[in-house]
């Protein structure tokens, strides 16, 4: 089963991120998010791997 970008958007959104970045490719969907806390994006990091078509997240504190 698929998961609708909705799905992830609402996990960003229930840990005060959002995304501010979506970029389509013929790999799949390239998503950027940005928090407010740096524990709710750790948080975030770990929870979005219950979506199986989630293969790769990294994490960037530059912003």
């Amino acid at each position: 089963m698929e998961t609708s970008n909705t799905e992830i958007d609402q996990l960003a959104e229930t840990l005060m991120g959002n995304c501010y970045k979506s970029q389509a490719s013929k790999h799949g969907l390239y998503q950027s998010f940005l928090f407010e806390k740096e524990a709710n994006a750790k948080q975030f990091f770990i929870d979005v791997f219950r979506f199986p078509e989630v293969v790769s997240v990294s994490f960037d504190q530059s912003l």
